[in-house]
């Protein structure tokens, strides 16, 4: 487990990984590939999104978040966070330019959504690194789930009270 949140938890290369844990490489991977594993096999396989009581409480947390003086300066009506991050990977033997990203490195991309609580409540990832981050949006269950909650007629003749807003994401 330490191995696989180490790596997780940087950036370093299997071969440094290994340095580190006094063991092979090969071993780094199967741990890292075993630790994933176990842990896929026993989350939930779907997105949640707030319930109602769920969402008002978030958007109170987040906007105390900036909380300052008596000042609240947080993120008003937000009800969950949502970000990325390009996982460093070796690099691979086929289709090797479509994982090689802006920022120079072999990657695949995670996206990850969070509550006020700091609490996963998403997690979408494989893509390439190339990848740009709103095709990867429209790819995952997160974006599927959101249109099947709002009528796309009513949002855009701005009849809607419940607007979802995704920004870019990897910045």
């Amino acid at each position: 487990m330490l191995i696989t949140l180490t790596y997780l938890g940087t950036q370093w290369s299997m071969n440094a990984m290994a340095d580190k844990f006094g063991v092979s490489e090969s071993t780094v991977h199967v741990t890292i590939r075993c630790v994933l594993d176990f842990l896929l096999s026993i989350s939930e396989r779907k997105t949640r999104w707030p319930n109602d009581k769920e969402a008002a409480r978030n958007k109170r947390a987040f906007r105390a978040l900036g909380h300052c003086d008596g000042v609240e300066a947080g993120l008003p009506d937000n009800i969950d966070a949502i970000d990325g991050c390009h996982v460093c990977i070796t690099r691979p033997t086929e289709c090797e330019e479509d994982y090689y990203n802006r920022k120079r490195f072999h990657c695949i991309i995670l996206q990850a959504v969070c509550d006020a609580d700091m609490v996963f409540t998403d997690v979408f990832v494989g893509f390439p690194g190339k990848a740009h981050d709103a095709m990867v949006l429209e790819e995952s269950f997160l974006f599927e789930k959101a249109a099947s909650r709002f009528d796309s007629e009513r949002i855009s003749n701005i009849q809607s009270n419940k607007i979802v807003i995704f920004t870019g994401l990897f910045g």
